[in-house]
C-alpha cells in the first residue's frame, strides 16, 4: 500500500520535468559545496525549496522535497543493481532496460521492485548518478561467518575497488543529451568490481627547476651516498668511528660546494680555502650536513625500542601461569580456555607454528590485547616486544585464522528445529513459539571509513559504523553473521542481500520452523514479525498498570521477550570486545573480518565456558545446553527469498501468528 501511494504521489507531484527541475537545483548546491558527499549543511534544504519554487511556480515544502530526495535514491539504488545484474542491459536512448525472461525473473526474485522497469527504465539516471554514487551504501565488501577470508593481496584489491567503485553503473554517456549542462560533481563509477588502477606515472616537467647551486647539491647527496657505503663499510672492518664517516661526509660537501662552477673534482683541495658563491649556496650546505648527521643518529646511532627484560612470548606465560583474574582481565578468557583456543588452531591446521620468534599463544594474545582493550599497534608493540611490522603481519595471521575457525562453530546445532526442552516449561513460550529456532536482529558496529565515502557510513544517529546482520539460538550462540554493509542500510534491505545470495550459505530453518524478527524485517515463511501498531518491547509493560490489553500487546510482549536473546548475544559481544565500539583505521576489509572473528570467539567461550561471569550478567534465565561441538552441524539450505516472502508464504505466516494470538490470549484471559 505505501508504494502504491509512493507511485500515485510521484505521477501526479513530479512528472519529468518537475523531476528534473529539481535534480538540477541540487547539482547545483552540491556544485556549491553546500552538500559535500550529500550530506545538506545547515540552510542547505531551505535554499533548495525557494529555489526549486521559484523555477517551477510550486509551493513544496521541505518534507515533500526531502521525501521525494529519499525516494530517487532508491530507485536509483535499485536501478543499478538491475542494470549491473548478469543478462540485464539498458537501451539509454529508449531508455529501457533489455533481458531474457530468465535474466527477469532472477532479478525480480532477488529484488521485486525491478517490477517498475520492466516497461521503462529510469528517468535522468546519469544525473542521479551524480547525486547519490559515493554516498550511497553498496555492501561491496559484504562477508558471512560461513565464506573464507581473503589473503593480503585479495584484501588490498577489494579495498581499491571499494574505493573506485559506486553504486552507480556506467554508461555510454554520448547518447545522453541533458549530462553536459550542469556541473560535475563527481563521476559516478560502475559497481562491478574493477581491475587494480594502473600506477600514475610521474612527470617531472611540472616539477619547479632548481638553481645551479641546488643541482650540485643533489650531486653532492649521491657522492655521499656512495662514499657513506664505502666508508660504513670500513668503518666496521677498521674500527672508525661514526664520528670519523661524519666528518669525511661534511668534508665531501665542502670540496663539492667549492667546485660547483669547475669541471674538475679537486679532491685534494683544502675546504677551509674556498668561499662560497652565496649565502643560498651555505644554508643548503648547512642544511645537507645537519641532514647527513641525523641520519647517521637515525639509523647508526638509534637507541633501540624493545628495552623490555620481559619479551612478549614471556609476556604471555607469565599471565598463564599467574593469578586466573589477571588473565580473564588481559585477554578477557580464562586461562584453560585460551590454552584450548590455542590448541584447536593447531589441531585445525589453521595457526601453525613455524620458525620465527612469535608462538601461537604470543600470535593469539597479540589479537586478543587488540581487540579487548582497543589497543593500537605501536602499544601493542611496546608491550610485546615486537616491532610494527611483525605485530601487524601476525595480527592479520591470528585473525584469518579466528574468522576460519568461526567458519565452523558459527553455525546452527543440527537438531534445531523447535524450542530447546528447558524453555517449554515455561507457559509464556511454550507452546506458543514451539517451532522457534532462534531470532535475527541488526546491529551497528563502528567503522572507520575513508573520507570520501563516509556519507554511506553514517546510522540514522550520524555515527560512522557498519550494518551487521546476526542470527542466534537460545543458547546465546551465534549461528549466523553478515558484516561489511554500510551503516546507511537499513535492516531489511541487508537481510534481503544475505537470502538473495546462495554463496552466503544463510542457515535456512527446516521446514516449518521460523526465527523471531523485529518489525524491521518483512514477514515471510521463516521468518516472523511482531505485530505492527501495538506495544511491542518489553519495557513498555513495565507496571502494574501497564500489562497488556490486547491479544496482539500480549504476542507482542511475548515475542519481544523471547526475541531478547539477541539483544543480549550483542551486549555479551560488544562488552567484551571494546573494538566493536571503537574501531581503529585498519582497511575496510579487515574491520569486516574483525567482526565475524569476535563472533566466533563469543561462541567459544560459550561453548567451553558457561560459567563466564560476562554470559552470567547478561544471559538472565536463557537455556544451558551442553550439545556444543568444534566440527559444527551442516548448513541447512532450504528455502530461498521467493519462496520465503511470496504472497503465499507472507499470507500463510499471517495466518499462523493471528492463530497464536487468538490462543494465547484465551489461555491468558481464563488463567487470571
Amino acid at each position: 500500500m505505501e508504494n502504491a501511494t509512493t507511485d500515485a504521489e510521484d505521477g501526479k507531484l513530479w512528472p519529468s520535468a518537475v523531476e528534473k527541475h529539481f535534480i538540477d537545483v541540487l547539482l547545483e548546491e552540491e556544485a556549491k559545496g553546500n552538500m559535500p558527499q550529500g550530506q545538506f549543511k545547515t540552510g542547505a534544504w531551505t535554499a533548495v525549496m525557494k529555489e526549486f519554487n521559484k523555477r517551477t511556480n510550486k509551493n513544496y515544502n521541505k518534507t515533500q522535497l526531502t521525501q521525494k530526495y529519499q525516494r530517487m535514491k532508491g530507485r536509483h539504488r535499485t536501478f543499478s543493481q538491475l542494470i549491473g545484474r548478469t543478462g540485464m542491459g539498458w537501451d539509454s536512448i529508449a531508455n529501457t532496460v533489455t533481458g531474457s525472461d530468465d535474466a527477469w525473473t532472477a532479478a525480480i526474485a532477488a529484488n521485486h521492485r525491478v517490477k517498475e522497469f520492466k516497461k521503462k527504465g529510469l528517468q535522468h539516471y546519469e544525473l542521479l548518478g551524480r547525486l547519490f554514487n559515493s554516498n550511497t551504501a553498496t555492501g561491496f565488501l559484504q562477508i558471512s561467518s560461513a565464506q573464507p577470508a581473503p589473503n593480503s593481496d585479495e584484501e588490498r584489491e577489494l579495498d581499491a575497488a571499494f574505493l573506485s567503485s559506486g553504486v552507480h553503473v556506467t554508461l555510454d554517456l554520448d547518447s545522453v543529451d541533458d549530462v553536459d549542462e550542469l556541473p560535475t560533481a563527481g563521476e559516478g563509477q560502475s559497481q562491478r568490481r574493477p581491475e587494480k588502477r594502473p600506477a600514475e606515472t610521474s612527470n617531472s616537467s611540472g616539477k619547479r627547476k632548481k638553481g645551479n647551486s641546488l643541482e650540485t647539491m643533489t650531486e653532492a647527496i649521491r657522492g655521499f651516498t656512495e662514499m657513506r657505503n664505502r666508508r660504513v663499510k670500513k668503518s666496521t672492518e677498521t674500527g672508525e668511528s661514526v664520528a670519523h664517516v661524519i666528518s669525511l661526509a661534511t668534508h665531501r660537501c665542502d670540496l663539492l660546494m667549492a667546485d660547483a662552477d669547475s669541471d674538475q673534482d679537486s679532491v685534494m683541495t683544502d675546504p677551509d680555502s674556498d668561499e662560497y658563491d652565496s649565502d643560498v649556496e651555505l644554508e643548503i650546505a648547512t642544511a645537507y650536513v645537519q641532514f647527513c648527521i641525523e641520519y647517521v643518529q637515525k639509523y647508526y646511532l638509534k637507541s633501540p625500542m624493545c628495552t623490555s627484560i620481559l619479551s612478549g612470548n614471556s609476556y604471555v606465560h607469565e599471565v598463564l601461569e599467574g593469578n586466573p583474574q589477571v588473565c580473564y582481565d588481559i585477554f578477557r578468557m580464562d586461562k584453560i580456555i585460551f590454552r584450548h583456543l590455542c590448541n584447536e588452531l593447531k589441531r585445525l591446521h589453521l595457526l601453525e607454528e613455524d620458525t620465527g620468534i612469535v608462538s601461537v599463544e604470543e600470535a593469539v594474545g597479540v589479537l586478543l590485547f587488540i581487540v579487548e582493550h582497543n589497543a593500537d599497534f605501536r602499544l601493542t608493540a611496546n608491550r610485546f616486544q615486537h616491532s610494527l611490522e611483525t605485530i601487524q603481519r601476525r595480527f592479520r595471521r591470528a585473525l584469518r585464522a579466528v574468522h576460519a575457525l568461526g567458519c565452523l562453530i558459527i553455525r546452527p546445532n543440527a537438531d534445531a528445529t523447535e524450542l530447546p526442552h528447558s524453555l517449554r516449561g515455561n507457559e509464556k513460550y511454550y507452546p506458543w513459539f514451539e517451532k522457534c529456532v532462534g531470532a535475527i536482529d541488526g546491529t551497528h558496529i563502528s567503522a572507520s571509513a575513508p573520507s570520501g565515502r563516509t556519507t554511506a557510513f553514517r546510522d540514522r544517529r550520524s555515527d560512522i559504523t557498519q550494518n551487521v546482520m546476526c542470527a542466534c539460538n537460545f543458547d546465546m550462540r551465534f549461528t549466523y553473521v553478515h558484516s561489511g554493509w554500510e551503516g546507511s542500510a537499513n535492516d531489511s534491505r541487508v537481510m534481503q542481500d544475505a537470502l538473495g545470495h546462495a554463496e552466503y550459505e544463510f542457515p535456512w530453518p527446516p521446514r516449518g520452523s521460523y526465527y523471531l524478527v523485529d518489525s524491521g524485517y518483512a514477514i515471510g515463511n521463516a521468518f516472523l514479525p511482531p505485530h505492527k501498531s501495538a506495544r511491542y518491547h518489553v519495557q513498555e509493560f513495565r507496571g502494574a498498570d501497564r500489562q497488556p490489553t490486547t491479544p496482539q500487546e500480549l504476542f507482542n510482549y511475548r515475542h519481544s521477550s523471547l526475541r531478547m536473546v539477541i539483544e543480549r548475544c550483542f551486549g555479551v559481544l560488544k562488552a567484551r570486545f571494546p573494538i566493536l565500539t571503537a574501531m581503529h583505521s585498519f582497511s575496510i576489509s579487515r574491520q569486516w573480518l574483525l567482526v565475524t572473528a569476535c563472533c566466533a570467539l563469543h561462541n567459544f567461550i560459550r561453548m567451553y565456558n558457561r560459567a563466564d561471569d560476562m554470559f552470567h550478567v547478561w544471559e538472565g534465565s536463557f537455556v544451558r545446553n551442553n550439545d556444543a561441538s568444534i566440527a559444527g552441524a551442516p548448513r541447512v539450505g532450504s528455502g530461498g527469498t521467493e519462496e520465503a516472502f511470496n504472497a503465499r508464504a507472507q499470507q500463510a505466516m499471517s495466518e499462523y501468528r493471528d492463530a497464536i494470538t487468538a490462543a494465547m490470549w484465551a489461555d491468558y484471559t481464563c488463567n487470571t
